[in-house]
């Protein structure tokens, strides 16, 4: 499905504007088998936290990076993994990474994008819409241009994992139409782009930590929440929300980081024993998360959730004043998505 073109104006007058006002500025091989590093290598053992629960596509994709770096790396490479944010979560997590205290993390890119903040232009709304663009972006140009932004912030971005496109769910009624966001008390993450785009659509945005979601829904702190669907069933949210509703108003990157320093003690064979592993456990994430948002939809519907597929031509009008504030400071990456979007 092809972006709205209402998405596609509003881009490319930001991008116009943004150039108008500046006129006058400035218009990896890999190992070829785990035998090619040397046994003589130091050995090295890592600490991986992600957010996943047992049985999910990260919990999975962290044991197939954490054996494939052992097998490539010669055995001089050792990854323990540590999921359900057993070490940290959310911000403390990606600052525990940059900090050292955790090797490697994989942390949504509107939570990594308090520290990489060119990570935001993934967070504006309805920037792309299948995942033909997505991997098209990530894997091209531009998601080289944000691994390399992020290594100013102590951060070796060493793939991209899959979360998918969002969806909104909420206990108090149906979502069809812009008006029914109206009030509604959303918990967001804490990214200051996802606030501005629940509040243009008339709903209160409560930024808090995933961890805080569930009992807050349950209590009647929100009424709602949004993510892909695979959340709705690995943490049981049907218990306590009635409605859900097709939007795809985002698409949530995983880029797995790790410590830029702790990267950079690795010898050279060792660094590409460990991007191959983690390129290709990437690969395999991100088949098991495409399968799970799919079947969960069917799940979703056989729990008693109301599923309604809102028409978002009027959600995407409405974020005229997201790109308005926010776009500029993207601008030239937005001029590189859109080119690949727009194909």
């Amino acid at each position: 499905m092809k972006r709205s073109s209402i998405i596609t104006a509003i881009i490319l007058t930001t991008i116009v504007v943004t150039f108008s006002g500046c006129s006058k500025a400035k218009n990896e091989a890999s190992p070829k088998t785990s035998e090619s590093v040397a046994s003589t290598e130091k050995n090295f053992t890592f600490k991986l936290q992600h957010p996943g629960v047992e049985g999910d596509a990260y919990f999975k994709g962290a044991l197939e990076f954490a054996r494939l770096t052992k097998e490539y790396s010669g055995g001089s490479i050792t990854i323990d993994v540590y999921p359900n944010g057993e070490l940290a979560s959310g911000s403390n997590a990606v600052q525990g990474v940059q900090m050292g205290t955790i090797d490697i993390a994989v942390e949504s890119s509107m939570t990594e994008a308090n520290f990489i903040p060119s990570l935001n232009v993934l967070n504006l709304p309805f920037l792309l819409s299948d995942y033909d663009q997505v991997w098209s972006v990530l894997d091209g140009d531009v998601g080289q241009e944000l691994a390399k932004n992020a290594e100013s912030a102590g951060f070796k971005v060493l793939s991209y994992w899959d979360n998918g496109f969002r969806n909104v769910s909420n206990g108090q009624r149906p979502i069809n139409s812009v008006k029914d966001m109206v009030g509604l008390k959303i918990r967001v993450p804490e990214n200051k782009v996802f606030v501005a785009t629940w509040e243009a659509l008339g709903a209160i945005p409560t930024p808090m930590a995933w961890s805080e979601v569930y009992s807050s829904l349950q209590l009647g702190t929100v009424d709602g929440q949004e993510n892909p669907n695979g959340h709705m069933k690995s943490y049981n949210l049907t218990e306590v929300q009635k409605y859900f509703a097709i939007t795809n108003h985002v698409y949530t990157a995983e880029p797995v980081i790790m410590n830029l320093s702790a990267f950079n003690k690795l010898s050279v064979k060792q660094q590409d024993a460990l991007m191959k592993a983690a390129k290709e456990s990437a690969l395999y994430e991100r088949e098991l998360r495409a399968q799970i948002n799919e079947d969960t939809l069917g799940w979703i519907k056989n729990q008693g959730t109301e599923i309604t597929y809102p028409n978002l031509d009027e959600f995407q009008s409405a974020m005229v004043g997201v790109y308005q504030k926010y776009g500029a400071t993207y601008s030239e990456l937005l001029t590189k998505i859109q080119a690949i979007t727009s194909k």
